[in-house]
């Protein structure tokens, strides 16, 4: 035991000597520090990595505001209205005046209005594949989707036989226009325009 002490002192007074040993202390001194901390950093899993993503893309479309003029048409009726939604508030103009949506006297807008704004329509149709996919040359994209009626009349609140809905989807960025035939004397037609380009709005 004496014999290797003195052999560890003579090596530890010689310069050269002494400086390789403290590289070889650093150096596993820095080995068992790399490992620890890799032990313990946290790993994304791909599902993590997909689920920020995905909460990023529905930031960039979040709706805020838009103008829109939609036509619906049933048997002998047939309504056009026009409005705006801005800063979670929706008004419908009839006849070149605006009327606030608790005004129930336009109870028929309203319902379709408030079930198919450009929100609530987009992320209804979230709930199903489309049947179809049309990509034009300017950008547009066309979806068409067949919907079983039971889930259009939980979804409208509306009358409707057994039978299936057919919805046209035309957008690029954002939602352009919407047909939707509920039946052959039943259909519902929206465009949406200026979306997210509404400063203000003065409707006194």
């Amino acid at each position: 035991m004496k014999e290797y002490l003195n052999k560890f002192n003579k090596f530890r007074k010689d310069p050269k000597k002494k400086s390789i040993s403290l590289l070889i202390i650093y150096g596993i001194f820095f080995i068992f520090v790399f490992i620890y901390i890799s032990g313990n950093k946290p790993i994304n899993s791909p599902n993590d990595i997909d689920t920020n993503n995905q909460n990023q893309n529905d930031n960039i479309n979040d709706v805020t505001s838009y103008e829109y003029t939609y036509e619906i048409i049933q048997n002998d009726l047939n309504f056009k209205g026009k409005g705006i939604y801005y800063n979670n508030k929706n008004k419908i103009e009839i006849d070149g005046n605006f009327i606030k949506e608790n005004n129930y006297q336009i109870s028929f807008a309203i319902l379709y209005d408030n079930k198919l704004n450009y929100n609530n329509l987009d992320n209804f149709l979230k709930n199903y594949d489309y049947e179809s996919k049309t990509e034009y040359k300017d950008g547009n994209i066309k979806y068409e989707y067949i919907i079983n009626n039971n889930d259009m009349i939980k979804y409208l609140n509306i009358e409707l036989n057994e039978g299936y809905t057919n919805i046209s989807v035309i957008r690029n960025d954002y939602i352009n226009e919407v047909n939707i035939n509920l039946s052959n004397n039943y259909s519902i037609k929206i465009n949406y325009n200026n979306i997210n380009n509404i400063n203000s709005v003065d409707t006194k």
